[in-house]
């Protein structure tokens, strides 16, 4: 198990406590601007685990894999986690100063993620692409060989060459 795998399953598990809290605990003491932001946090820090744990079990990690892994895993740091610090400190806490500008940073880890999520995706593809074509040139490349040295038959669906 890689380490994005472990943090996914962690970061997924404090979505859903972080969205349990906010809609219980914090009904009664959060305005409706940050109720909405905390319900945004949450939202995005479950997708976005999601996201990593498929990305970390599924893919080799290296690359552009990686780099989306990273991004992911610290945008739900800095995105969800100032949103959660700007909704639960009061006003004039001098901390908020620093979190303010941490949620767009957040934000743009996300789309570098995705961005890097499909690079990585189209490597993957073209890869694949390329192992099937190498495969069909092999086969083309036997069929030949068979052709060639008269060893045609109807099971190499060639239907010519010599007959014994």
């Amino acid at each position: 198990m890689t380490f994005f795998e472990v943090f996914a399953g962690l970061s997924g598990a404090t979505a859903v406590v972080a969205g349990a809290f906010g809609a219980h605990a914090l009904k009664d003491k959060l305005n409706p601007h940050q109720a909405a932001s905390w319900s945004t946090a949450t939202q995005y820090q479950l997708v976005h685990s999601v996201a990593l744990l498929f990305i970390s079990s599924r893919v080799p990690l290296t690359g552009a894999a990686y780099f989306a892994s990273a991004a992911f895993a610290t945008g739900i740091t800095l995105f969800s986690g100032s949103i959660y610090g700007l909704c639960l400190l009061n006003a004039g806490n001098p901390v908020r100063k620093l979190l303010g500008p941490t949620t767009p940073l957040g934000g743009l880890s996300f789309i570098f993620g995705w961005v890097a999520l499909a690079i990585a995706a189209t490597r993957n593809s073209l890869k694949e692409a390329e192992r099937v074509a190498a495969e069909r040139r092999s086969q083309q490349a036997l069929r030949y060989q068979t052709w060639k040295n008269g060893e045609a038959s109807e099971h190499n669906n060639l239907g010519y060459g010599k007959k014994n």
